[in-house]
C-alpha cells in the first residue's frame, strides 16, 4: 500500500474512533457529558454543534428536599409580598373614600395560602415518589403505572384538602359558613352532580386505566378503529399518535369500555397463509408438506406450539395447503415482518424443491392466456 493511502486510512480510522468514543459517553468537560439522545434522568440538556445533546449532571442540592422547601419559601415570600401590596392598595382606596370591601385582602389571603401549601405538598409528594415531568408528560421511575396512580390519588387528596381548608378559612374570616351552604344546597348539588357526571366518569376511568396497567405512555395499542402509540395519559383523556402521525384525543371512558390490544406487551406472533398448488401436483403434495415443515422448523416456535402445515381442501382451481406457525416476535413489529419475509422465501424454495408450483386463481389464468 502506498504511504499516502496508508496515512489516509489511519486518519479515517482515528476519526471514526473519535466519533465512536464521543457518542458512547465519554468526554467530561465542566460536568458535561455528550449524549446521542435525550435522557429523562435528573439532568438538564443543551444542544451541541454536532447535533448531539449535552447533558449536565445536577448536583445533589438540585435533587434534594431542601431545594423544594427553599423554592416553597421563595414562593411564600412572593405571595406575602403580593398580599401586602393588595392590602396597601385597599387601604389607599378606602382612604380616598371609594367603595371597596374591607375584607378583600383577607379573602385573598384565605385563597392564596392554601394554594401555596397545596403546591408545596404536591412537589414534596412527587419528589418522594420519584415522579418527574419530561416534555410536559408525567413520568414515573421505570414507567411504573402504580406510582402514577399514587401520584394522581395524592393530587386528588391534596386538592380536596386545600378546597376544604379554603372554605373553612373563608367561613372564619367572612362569617359565612360555606361548607354548610354546600351541604344543605340539595337542589344545586343534584344539578352539579348531573353536570359533572361525564367528566368525573372520565377521571375515574383514567385512574382505573392507570391502576389496571392496561397500557403505559410509549406503548403501542389498538382498540376499535384506533391504533397507534400512547403519548400521554391525562385525567380526562388519553392522547394516541396514529400511524398516520396524527394525534387523536380519546376520552378515558371510551377506552375503558373497549377491548384493548397492547402490541408492546406481546412476546409472540402468528403467521398464517394459504398456498395454492396446481392439480398436477397431487402426487407431490406430501413431499411438499414434508419439505415445508423441515424448512420452517428452525425459524418458528415448536416448544408448546404446533407447526401446522396441512392439505386442508381442494378448491375448484387449486389444492389448498395451509401454513400456521408461531414466531418469536410480536405481531406488527419490524422483526416480525422481517421474519415473515424470510419464511416466504423458504416456503417458495421448499415448494420448488418438491417439484410443485404455486398457481394463480382460474380468473387470473384466463387473463394471462388472453394476454398471450
Amino acid at each position: 500500500m502506498a504511504p499516502e493511502r496508508l496515512d489516509e486510512a489511519r486518519r479515517v480510522g482515528r476519526e471514526r474512533a473519535r466519533k465512536c468514543a464521543s457518542r458512547l459517553a465519554v468526554r467530561r468537560d465542566g460536568g458535561l457529558i455528550r449524549q446521542p439522545k435525550h435522557d429523562s434522568g435528573d439532568a438538564v440538556f443543551d444542544g451541541g454543534d454536532d447535533g448531539l445533546l449535552w447533558k449536565k449532571e445536577l448536583p445533589p442540592w438540585e435533587k434534594s428536599y431542601a431545594r423544594i422547601l427553599a423554592k416553597g419559601e421563595r414562593r411564600l415570600a412572593k405571595t406575602m409580598l403580593t398580599l401586602w401590596a393588595l392590602d396597601l392598595f385597599c387601604l389607599g382606596v378606602h382612604t380616598v373614600g371609594l367603595p371597596i370591601r374591607g375584607d378583600l385582602s383577607l379573602v385573598a389571603a384565605s385563597i392564596a395560602y392554601p394554594i401555596w401549601f397545596g403546591r408545596l405538598a404536591s412537589q414534596l409528594k412527587r419528589r418522594y415518589l420519584g415522579v418527574k415531568k419530561v416534555g410536559g408528560e408525567v413520568v414515573a421511575p421505570g414507567r411504573a403505572s402504580k406510582v402514577l396512580v399514587y401520584d394522581r390519588l395524592g393530587d386528588f387528596g391534596i386538592a380536596m384538602t386545600v378546597l376544604v381548608a379554603m372554605l373553612e378559612i373563608l367561613s372564619l374570616e367572612t362569617g359565612v359558613a360555606f361548607t354548610s351552604l354546600i351541604a344543605v344546597s340539595g337542589a344545586s348539588s343534584v344539578v352539579v352532580a348531573l353536570a359533572c357526571q361525564e367528566p368525573l366518569g372520565h377521571v375515574i376511568n383514567g385512574l382505573l386505566l392507570t391502576f389496571n396497567d392496561k397500557f403505559r405512555p410509549g406503548e403501542e395499542i389498538m382498540f376499535g378503529d384506533v391504533a397507534g402509540v400512547v403519548t400521554q395519559m391525562g385525567w380526562f383523556d388519553t392522547k394516541i399518535r396514529l400511524y398516520s402521525e396524527r394525534t387523536v384525543v380519546v376520552p378515558n371512558g371510551q377506552i375503558m369500555g373497549a377491548p384493548v390490544v397492547n402490541f408492546s406487551r406481546m412476546r409472540l406472533g402468528q403467521y398464517k397463509t394459504e398456498l395454492r398448488l396446481r392439480f398436477e401436483d397431487v402426487p407431490r403434495v406430501e413431499a411438499a408438506i414434508a419439505k415445508l415443515k423441515a424448512a420452517l422448523e428452525p425459524h418458528v416456535i415448536t416448544d408448546g406450539r404446533n407447526l401446522w402445515v396441512h392439505w386442508t381442501r381442494i378448491d375448484k382451481d387449486a389444492l389448498i395447503v395451509r401454513v400456521d406457525v408461531k414466531l418469536p416476535f410480536p405481531g406488527g413489529s419490524t422483526d416480525y415482518y422481517n421474519q415473515v419475509g424470510k419464511l416466504n422465501v423458504l416456503i417458495a424454495q421448499a415448494v420448488a424443491d418438491a417439484g410443485a408450483e404455486l398457481c394463480l386463481p382460474s380468473s387470473r389464468r384466463v387473463d394471462v392466456k388472453k394476454a398471450a
